[in-house]
């Protein structure tokens, strides 16, 4: 019996190869719901009872799960594909195009879809993966209205002479050379900013929209100084330091990096100062060749209302490329025997003391004396600078007299061609001896050295009469009048018609009316020198005037030295006049009125920006902006010399 059923069980081929030919093992699946699959896999050679061929059953208990099932969204796996279908959320599909609108609760269903953000349920044509066309006044791809400025430059269908050209647009700055109307006026390689002059507007830096605080605020681009005219990276290009009096509510100082062409928008995320804390705000910045000791250049920023009274920062050139919210040198306003208040009015460097380094300071012109008298003052602190200081700390302290705001304005250059620096200091509210004066202007002769001045001690000063108005900008950065000396300018505005007056380096005290040259404004708010834009050896005069109050625009005179002498008007005297603008009208409401650029707020001489020989300088327009709904993130334009 036992060699039968080996006998039976012996299914090889009879040769000696070992192979097994007569019969094949199968892959066989117990279907013991009866629907087609089975569940457990069992390898034979014949069909075992209740097998089929077909496996993937993933419950073979229940006859109505099985592959290819319909899936009943109860939370059960009927088709055994691994998911469940079950209640979920889904938008109404009405039109068919896989992108719903109204949020439903569901199961997946004919007419519903996965996807939400149609902005029209009843045509299929329109979602958010549509193409959208330009100007058709429909929005198909569901994203921010119809598609109106194309080339994403800022400029709307109707304004923009060239939608599919970012290049091209009406703020846009002309090209010269490549014979196109960049700036959209109709006129191309319309390329001199002031005709006749051979200086050209090449370049634009635009502020930052604010992420939040004021609605539609935004960086208010140089509205607290700009400087410029020192590679402070080492790379080869000068750069430019940029005060917004505004960035997210809190006022910050950005270092913008060289070479500069075209338009940029100011990177908020590159280096920079800020922001100092709620309220506090830069109110100037300078650059100097090297206040640390290091070799490299340094910039300085003064902020109002920083911990209350002030305060001045000298940030490293070495660290270039960090976001900086510390200084390298930070001066603190103390209130000792002098109150020092409003710190970092007015900050600037130079070789104050002879030494062959450069020196920082800072004014304070609501400083006071213990008892309560004002007097303002300038702070001075010799370089290399080291740790962080008070106003106690400085080297050397200018105090006006009582009643005084020294340090309103403040320079430092050589006024007496002695090839030291000098400093030249504006007051306001100024008395001297029995004469009352408005404002006054101080001339202190290089080298400055010692603990403490009173502005009595200077070596000369100019007198503003009450009839002439008030002082509102002073600068001192060229030589004017061909002299060979740097000239001080001074603009006043009052009752009579503003006013600049040039005069030299006083050795004496002198009434602003001995000025050589006065030249008769509309209404002047800043001025500023160029260090020859032409290349004739002298410097240049530019004067920022208001021009409308009512729509603040702006608007830039020019004046290419050598300025003559006797009494000017600037009809006559400016070689030519370069407008700002009123970009939108705006209707009645707590938020609206007349945008004006606010061109001229404030001027820099920017040196050689491009090394090609010629005296380069910024202007900044705080308030200009290119969308009717965004007010002020400002910008700042650079105008290079030429002939």
């Amino acid at each position: 019996m036992l060699l039968i059923l080996l006998a039976a069980c012996d299914r090889s081929d009879g040769d000696s190869d070992g192979l097994d030919t007569g019969c094949p093992a199968t892959s066989w699946y117990v279907d013991a719901d009866g629907d087609g699959f089975g569940g457990e896999e069992h390898a034979d050679c014949d069909v075992p009872v209740g097998a089929v061929d077909v496996g993937g059953d993933c419950d073979d208990d229940d006859e109505s799960i099985h592959p290819g099932a319909t899936e009943l969204c109860d939370g059960i796996d009927r088709d055994c594909d691994g998911t469940v279908s079950e209640e979920t959320t889904l938008y109404v599909d009405s039109d068919g195009d896989g992108w719903g609108d109204a949020e439903v609760i569901s199961c997946p269903a004919s007419g519903l879809a996965d996807l939400d953000g149609d902005c029209n349920d009843e045509d299929a044509e329109i979602h958010p993966e549509a193409e959208e066309i330009p100007y058709d006044g429909i929005d198909q791809d569901c994203i921010d209205g119809d598609l109106d400025d194309v080339d994403g430059d800022g400029a709307r269908y109707g304004d923009d002479c060239d939608d599919d050209d970012a290049r091209r647009h009406p703020w846009s700055i002309e090209t010269c050379g490549d014979g196109v109307d960049n700036d959209c006026n109709d006129i191309a390689e319309d390329c001199a900013a002031f005709d006749g002059t051979g200086v050209e507007l090449r370049a634009l830096i635009w502020g930052a929209r604010a992420e939040s605080g004021v609605s539609g605020g935004g960086a208010w681009a140089g509205a607290g100084g700009l400087a410029g005219g020192l590679d402070v990276d080492g790379d080869g290009h000068p750069d430019i330091v940029l005060a917004s009096d505004e960035v997210d509510a809190l006022g910050e100082a950005h270092l913008v990096l060289g070479p500069f062409q075209g338009e940029r928008t100011m990177d908020t995320s590159g280096a920079h100062a800020g922001p100092f804390g709620e309220g506090a705000r830069p109110t100037d910045v300078s650059i100097s060749s090297d206040l640390t000791g290091d070799g490299t250049p340094d910039w300085i920023i003064g902020v109002e209302n920083h911990d209350y009274w002030g305060s001045g920062w000298v940030v490293d050139g070495e660290l270039v490329g960090t976001q900086l919210h510390e200084s390298s040198f930070q001066v603190d306003a103390e209130r000792s025997e002098y109150a020092a208040d409003s710190v970092g009015t007015v900050v600037g460097a130079a070789d104050l003391d002879g030494d062959g380094i450069s020196d920082a300071w800072f004014t304070g012109p609501q400083t006071e004396t213990w008892e309560g008298a004002e007097t303002g003052g300038i702070f001075i602190f010799s370089g290399p600078m080291g740790a962080n200081g008070s106003t106690l700390d400085a080297d050397t302290t200018i105090a006006g007299p009582t009643g005084t705001g020294l340090g309103a304005w403040a320079h430092a250059t050589d006024v007496t061609g002695d090839g030291l620096a000098d400093m030249v200091i504006g007051a306001t509210a100024d008395e001297y001896g029995s004469t009352p004066y408005e404002d006054a202007v101080y001339v202190l002769h290089g080298p400055i050295t010692g603990a403490t001045f009173g502005a009595p001690d200077c070596d000369g000063r100019i007198g503003v009469p009450s009839a002439r108005g008030q002082v509102t900008s002073v600068t001192s950065g060229g030589d004017l009048n061909g002299d060979g000396l740097h000239d001080i300018a001074i603009a006043t505005a009052g009752d009579t018609p503003d006013t600049i007056w040039l005069h030299g380096a006083p050795s004496s005290n002198v009434e602003i009316d001995d000025a050589p040259t006065s030249i008769l404004e509309g209404s002047v708010w800043a001025i500023g020198t160029a260090t020859d834009t032409n290349s004739d050896g002298v410097a240049e005069l530019i004067a920022g005037s208001q021009e409308s109050v009512t729509e603040d625009r702006g608007a830039l005179r020019l004046y290419l030295g050598p300025l003559t002498s006797g009494s000017l008007d600037s009809s006559s005297a400016a070689d030519t006049v370069y407008g700002g603008e009123t970009r939108f009208e705006c209707g009645a409401g707590p938020n609206c009125w007349n945008r004006g650029s606010n061109l001229g707020y404030a001027i820099a001489d920017m040196g050689d920006l491009n090394g090609e020989g010629f005296g380069d300088f910024g202007v900044a327009a705080p308030s200009e902006s290119w969308d009717p709904d965004l007010h002020g993130p400002g910008v700042v334009y650079l105008f290079f010399g030429g002939e």
